[in-house]
């Protein structure tokens, strides 16, 4: 009898061993799995977010761009407008052209924009009432 409870002991402390071991792999290998696809969400993140700064910065630079444009407001004249800017190393340039009506009571314009490879146009009119 003692021989069997001393073999039935070795048996309980080697399963409780085995599955004590599997449970801390499975552990384990579930939090490495869950710091991998974290570490891998952040990571896309930080791209995500380093596109949306250069996409302001290139915002920035057209801003930049088109508030330089100038136009004569002398009636019946049409100019013709260029401009660029840059902000923190993203640059853009800007070309527009503007219209004064003969009677100098309207006045137009248009500007088409470049920024990182992509295009922007901007319009706009005034109206004098009085």
């Amino acid at each position: 009898r003692d021989y069997t409870e001393k073999q039935m002991k070795i048996v309980l402390e080697d399963a409780k061993k085995y599955t004590d071991e599997r449970f801390n792999d499975v552990v384990n290998n579930g939090v490495n799995e869950a710091k991998a696809y974290t570490d891998m969400k952040f990571e896309a993140l930080s791209y995500a977010v380093e596109d949306v700064r250069k996409e302001a910065r290139q915002a920035a630079a057209i801003g930049l761009a088109v508030s330089n444009l100038r136009y004569y407001d002398i009636p019946g004249s049409l100019s013709l407008s260029f401009g660029t800017g840059i902000w923190r190393s993203q640059s853009a340039f800007a070309v527009g052209a503007g219209y004064t009506s003969e009677d100098g009571n309207i006045r137009s314009n248009l500007s088409i924009t470049n920024a990182g490879g992509h295009w922007g146009v901007g319009a706009g009119i005034t109206l004098r009432l009085k």
